[in-house]
């Protein structure tokens, strides 16, 4: 049966401009009436657009699917189904990293502003940094500014943290210092290619303390800010047995002033 370019556009559910997208690819070729020069589709032609949309329905590009409805192999077909497949499975990572991270932000959210200094407890698998500063002065070095842009580029995977060394936290003594990092877990540093270097540090799998902390936005971060967190370590027998990490979560202002919020998490030793 032969169709006109707009009846063979409405059967499709596609427009005529698409239509004249899928001539210029090849993949369709309608027949030319002589007499009136129309230009006619036939059934094979419905064939063509059909498995054609079918590929666009997998993520292949239109010019890709051009090639693939031509004469391809099928061992050169099934390889680029695979290749498809593989590059699907990395997409489905990245927004599984995204999903989760928005998921553990929610949960942080919970705190703000009615359940500040209150405890749970999370568990975080093994967990690998790239520090990136000297206390909160960023290392400007080449070799460090090279291996954070590319932890840069992975994330949401990888995420904004700082660190504050068990020693620091232990003592009031010890003079309080920072270390900015972005974080992820081992699997998915290892997952991603990045390699461990002088930058990187592993934190071993752990349970965390989790709590929410405010202070003043240009209060530097001191002592004082934990001493509900180690109140209550202490009340409850926990030791940390690492270093811990916060990560900036939001802001408010109250009464004219800022404040900021900080997710805090400690690690402790459990029997």
């Amino acid at each position: 049966m032969h169709y006109t370019i707009s009846s063979f556009a409405k059967m499709q559910g596609l427009t005529v401009d698409t239509i004249r997208q899928y001539e210029r690819k090849k993949i369709i070729v309608p027949k030319k009436n002589k007499i009136n020069n129309y230009r006619y589709f036939n059934d094979y032609d419905v064939r063509g657009v059909s498995t054609c949309k079918f590929y666009s329905s997998l993520g292949f590009s239109l010019s890709q699917a051009s090639e693939m409805i031509g004469d391809m192999p099928s061992c050169e077909l099934s390889a680029q189904f695979s290749k498809q497949a593989r590059c699907i499975e990395e997409h489905l990572k990245l927004e599984q990293a995204k999903l989760n991270r928005l998921n553990m932000f929610i949960e942080c959210f919970k705190y703000i502003p009615d359940k500040i200094n209150c405890y749970t407890t999370i568990r975080f698998p093994d967990l690998v940094r790239i520090v990136h500063s000297d206390n909160e002065k960023l290392s400007l070095d080449e070799e460090t500014t090279a291996e954070v842009k590319q932890w840069i580029n992975l994330l949401p995977v990888t995420f904004y943290t700082r660190w504050i060394n068990n020693k620091i936290m232990e003592s009031d003594s010890e003079p309080f210092k920072i270390e900015m990092a972005l974080t992820t877990d081992v699997k998915s540093a290892k997952e991603l290619g990045l390699k461990l270097s002088k930058n990187t540090v592993v934190a071993k799998a752990s349970d965390y303390i989790f709590t929410v902390i405010k202070k003043p936005d240009l209060e530097p971060m001191d002592h004082c800010h934990f001493n509900p967190v180690k109140r209550y370590l202490s009340e409850n027998n926990l030791e940390l047995s690492g270093d811990s990490f916060l990560i900036y979560l939001a802001s408010d202002i109250v009464n004219g002033d800022k404040y900021n919020y900080h997710g805090v998490f400690l690690p402790i030793n459990t029997k």
